[in-house]
């Protein structure tokens, strides 16, 4: 099952990124390495697990920003108390800091996958998703 929902994940992240080409191609030469990112996703630093949140959270780790990219129902219902909600369609324009640390959940993984494709293309350098999402 967990194998399932990686493959899913991985490939929604490619979908994710093979539909942003056009956006990486008006972009500056250089800004984005599709090949740089794909070899992250490959090596899974792209996200993190439960256990590594848990203590980033516990030792205030600095500049550490959690995103939940769920509707705000599901938000509402039941998230990680410093969680904050940001829908994925609005995603791109919200501020965020370089230097700090971003990390993206869903309810599942696939939508935070996808958002992570998107900050990374739009230049944030620290993102990462919760594997497996909230399920």
């Amino acid at each position: 099952m967990i194998e399932r929902q990686t493959l899913a994940t991985v490939a929604a992240t490619l979908g994710a990124l093979a539909a942003l080409s056009s956006i990486v191609d008006r972009r500056p030469a250089g800004a984005i390495d599709p090949a740089a990112l794909a070899q992250e996703i490959e090596a899974e630093r792209d996200h993190v697990d439960a256990i590594e949140l848990v203590a980033w959270i516990r030792d205030r780790k600095p500049g550490l920003r959690v995103v939940d990219v769920r509707p705000a129902s599901e938000f509402d219902g039941d998230h990680i108390p410093t969680a904050e909600n940001i829908a994925l369609g609005t995603l791109a324009r919200a501020p965020f800091d370089d230097d700090g640390t971003v990390v993206l959940i869903s309810a599942g993984g696939v939508h935070a996958g996808q958002a992570w494709v998107l900050l990374r293309a739009l230049g944030h350098p620290h993102v990462f998703f919760l594997r497996d999402g909230m399920d």
